[in-house]
């Protein structure tokens, strides 16, 4: 658990997001992002701090630090920028990590490749290049902690690749599910998970960037919906 922590104190999370995002996104959230329901703005979020990084690697497996890979979809805005800033700042405390760029389809067959002969979800994954770290953006469709959870960071879930598993954090989400969205209780039970997970930290949470678009009063018709899938049959423009 150390290595992932110091990892995630490692990070310099407000530099990025005003020199490579230039403002146009946000602190991650943890594994609850900052505008779903249930988020904890009170939960304990990792700071850029590379002494506190030192220390905790210094209390791990790999006091000396050690080499890595991170492998990430070079097609992605973004990506390649991010994996340099991430591979300084992991210098800095002895971590030594290649950048190893890859397609879009090699990323995606690599990440997310399953042996369909196994019954375990952990077991299942494929991962030919036993990769250590991975760069992977992506959003819920459907702003709410249960699609999210299910999503990203259930054991079973499609789009859960960090191999992270802890049975507290599936009793809690277990637990959630059978409450209303407004009970006390529910909500309580995702700020725990949110806890429970930074101090695991399965993943640094980098960046939440903001949705910019253009807009004009000649396109009519256009409807936000709750899954945000754009849909355009109803849009016209007029001259």
């Amino acid at each position: 658990m150390k290595v992932p922590q110091a990892i995630s104190y490692a990070y310099p999370y407000d530099d990025v997001l005003d020199g490579g995002y230039f403002g146009a996104a946000s602190r991650g959230g943890g594994p609850i992002p900052s505008t779903t329901p249930t988020f904890d703005p009170d939960a304990p979020f990792y700071t850029y701090d590379l002494d506190k990084a030192r220390e905790l690697l210094a209390e791990s497996s790999y006091p000396d630090g050690f080499t890595t890979q991170l492998y990430i979809d070079a097609t992605l805005q973004f990506a390649p920028e991010l994996a340099i800033v991430v591979q300084a700042s992991l210098a800095q405390i002895g971590i030594d990590v290649e950048i190893v760029r890859l397609s879009a389809g090699d990323f995606s067959e690599n990440v997310f490749a399953e042996d369909g002969t196994k019954t375990d979800p952990l077991e299942a994954r494929i991962n030919p290049m036993d990769f250590f770290l991975f760069y992977f953006g992506s959003g819920s469709w459907v702003n709410e902690p249960q699609y999210h959870m299910e999503l990203f960071w259930e054991v079973d879930a499609y789009a859960m690749r960090s191999n992270y598993s802890n049975t507290l954090v599936t009793e809690k989400l277990e637990a959630a599910k059978l409450l209303s969205p407004a009970e006390p209780e529910r909500i309580q039970l995702y700020k725990d998970v949110q806890a429970l997970m930074l101090e695991d930290a399965p993943a640094v949470w980098l960046a939440e960037p903001h949705l910019i678009v253009a807009s004009s009063q000649a396109i009519q018709g256009f409807i936000w919906r709750p899954d945000q899938i754009n849909r355009y049959y109803y849009v016209t423009k007029t001259p």
